[in-house]
């Protein structure tokens, strides 16, 4: 219960303070993208909706768009990559690079699509060709060190 707590109030502090860095460091990493592959790779399946939501929360009191336009836009492909996660349980960095790659990708845009389905056009949702090279070999190592931290260590695999 601890665990939960903390997340839900470390979340929006951790992209507070990701969004003050991203314009002192030249590669700019979103910390959601992070969570996401920290959530398909190492997190209990039963946990992943919690944890999408303090996670989805954090992103709409933070940035433009509604609750629900980040929680679907962080929830679907975190979705799409659950079964993929056999793959994942080697640790293959191929694999890892691959499916942050994709969340760097997609996430932008599918948040792009449902803040234009709701009616509201966020301006700060769109990532550029760079931020996704970035995001593809920045991204794995810093969920792996997240992972092994309190509190999302809580919620790690029983097995790891």
């Amino acid at each position: 219960m601890i665990a939960w707590l903390l997340w839900f109030f470390l979340a929006p502090a951790l992209l507070l303070l990701e969004g003050a860095l991203s314009g002192a460091c030249a590669p700019a990493v979103d910390l959601s993208l992070v969570f996401c592959l920290l959530f398909v790779i190492y997190s209990r399946t039963s946990c992943i909706p919690g944890l999408l939501f303090c996670t989805a929360m954090a992103r709409s009191l933070l940035l433009d768009g509604s609750l629900a336009t980040h929680f679907l836009a962080l929830g679907l492909p975190v979705a799409a990559l659950l079964p993929l996660r056999s793959f994942f349980f080697r640790r293959s960095p191929f694999w890892q690079c691959a499916a942050a790659a994709f969340l760097a990708f997609v996430v932008p845009r599918l948040a792009l699509f449902f803040a234009d389905l709701s009616g509201s056009l966020p301006s700060t949702l769109l990532s550029s060709s760079p931020s996704i090279l970035w995001s593809t070999l920045l991204v794995p190592p810093i969920a792996f060190l997240f992972s092994v931290l309190p509190p999302l260590k809580s919620f790690r695999e029983l097995g790891e």
